[in-house]
């Protein structure tokens, strides 16, 4: 058991100063080498769990969606815009799978909605007049359908 320990021992002290490294303001460094591999260790183990949660489910739609693994931006919070603190990049397959899960919840109604309200404001700015007139010839069409058929 101790055998165990003594060889673990340096490979968990390595960790927990790297962890304490990590966790000082980043005005206590300048440009350290260390670090920075530190933080580059740190980002590669998030990529791998990412690229292994979400590389086989890419690869089920090769051939079946064109361009399935191209790069395309996906918003992180889907109620804001596309800005530099909400979006990264992601693959197009995955970006598919998120938004239709989005649609399915409701979540993307609020963008929908301020979508609509925004084209409602320019059609009544280049036509209010135009738009009035075209609804009161319906009525007047549906209002003459309706004695027809009677």
């Amino acid at each position: 058991m101790e055998a165990d320990t003594a060889s673990e021992g340096p490979v968990s002290g390595e960790l927990v100063s790297v962890a304490h490294a990590l966790s000082l303001p980043a005005e206590h460094y300048g440009n350290d080498p260390d670090i920075e591999m530190a933080w580059a260790m740190r980002a590669m183990q998030h990529a791998e769990v990412y690229y292994k949660k979400w590389r086989p489910f890419c690869l089920k739609f090769d051939g079946i969606i064109e361009d399935f693994n191209y790069g395309t931006l996906l918003r992180l919070d889907c109620s804001q815009g596309y800005t530099e603190e909400n979006t990264i990049f992601a693959p197009r397959i995955q970006f598919f799978a998120i938004e239709i899960a989005r649609n399915r919840e409701g979540h993307n109604k609020a963008v929908y909605s301020s979508m609509q309200d925004k084209e409602g404001e320019k059609r009544a700015d280049k036509g209010g007049l135009k738009e009035s007139k075209t609804e009161e010839s319906k009525e007047g069409e549906n209002g003459r359908a309706d004695k027809e058929k009677e």
